[in-house]
């Protein structure tokens, strides 16, 4: 069943995406800044007490609501499953941008590239510092941005939506990763020392639940792509992309397509590794970089599938 959801709802979403304005997770946003307001008192004891009571309000809401459609007909309990994956799952909800940064990359289009990668910056919370950028600086971004938001937008869905039951480890997972994200904003978390750390325990958490299915999504970007490369960037990210989640996915996504993408090399920095410039070519590489893998996780998923049917 969870197969046949996982299937299905990225059916839909490719031939109709859920708007990244849909009432649902403009209530989120709501709540997200309401908890920001009533419990930022400069604490991080505070950050974890409203993180806490939002996610698991959230939490035991959803499974509530496929607990109760499941009973009266397991078809109902299924048909929860598909709603909550259409709205917390999907390649849509990044590959539009990314085209479009494609496309003015290929036809020599710096303002226009800078343009929709600064607005799509922004949608993510994480704005652009600079006022304009090379075209291989735009196509570099757009791949790292893109590579990390299929590991957030699909592959860490699906992972959590494999092992927790119903549809709570996928709502659960991209509500933590927004309201990590959320309450980091300067004019919504405040950026003062005391406000960052109200947000400091959402960022850990996040970083904590992403931690298992962002190795697994590394892997998959180095079993699909250059697995030497991949997995040497992997061991020695720290010398160049930083220790975070983010980090290793765009480390091991950089050495699976052999593209420089990340926090430009130094010379001095001791990782014996280089890749190509970032262009049109780079990004159409990393598309089907991200569907390879989503091919990858799908089989796997069948086959534990299979594997609890006949065990």
């Amino acid at each position: 069943m969870d197969l046949a959801a996982l299937l299905l709802a990225l059916l839909i979403e490719q031939a109709h995406a859920m708007p990244a304005n849909n009432p649902v997770w403009a209530s989120f946003r709501g709540w997200s800044a309401w908890f920001a307001k009533n419990f930022n008192a400069g604490a991080k004891s505070h950050g974890r007490l409203a993180w806490v009571l939002y996610a698991a309000g959230v939490g035991v809401g959803v499974t509530l609501i496929w607990w109760g459609a499941t009973k009266l007909h397991p078809a109902l309990g299924f048909a929860v499953n598909v709603i909550a994956l259409l709205f917390t799952m999907g390649f849509r909800r990044f590959s539009h941008a990314f085209t479009l940064i494609e496309d003015a990359v290929r036809e020599g289009d710096a303002d226009a590239a800078y343009k929709v990668m600064a607005q799509w910056r922004a949608e993510q919370d994480r704005p652009l510092d600079v006022p304009t950028l090379p075209l291989h600086r735009s196509a570099a971004l757009a791949i790292e941005d893109g590579l990390v938001a299929s590991h957030r937008s699909v592959f860490g869905v699906m992972f959590w939506f494999a092992v927790l039951p119903g549809p709570v480890g996928a709502v659960l997972y991209r509500l933590t990763d927004h309201i990590a994200r959320h309450w980091s904003r300067p004019h919504v978390g405040g950026d003062s020392p005391e406000d960052l750390r109200f947000s400091s325990f959402a960022r850990q958490a996040f970083e904590v639940i992403d931690w298992v299915p962002a190795r697994l999504s590394a892997l998959g970007f180095a079993i699909v792509g250059n697995f030497e490369d991949a997995m040497h960037l992997w061991r020695n990210r720290a010398l160049r992309f930083g220790e975070d989640t983010r980090a290793l996915l765009v480390a091991a996504g950089a050495g699976a397509l052999g593209v420089e993408i990340g926090p430009p090399g130094k010379a001095d920095s001791g990782l014996d590794w280089s890749g190509t410039q970032a262009g049109a070519a780079a990004m159409r590489s990393a598309a089907g970089l991200a569907w390879r893998t989503a091919i990858l996780w799908l089989t796997i998923i069948a086959v534990w599938t299979v594997a609890q049917l006949f065990g």
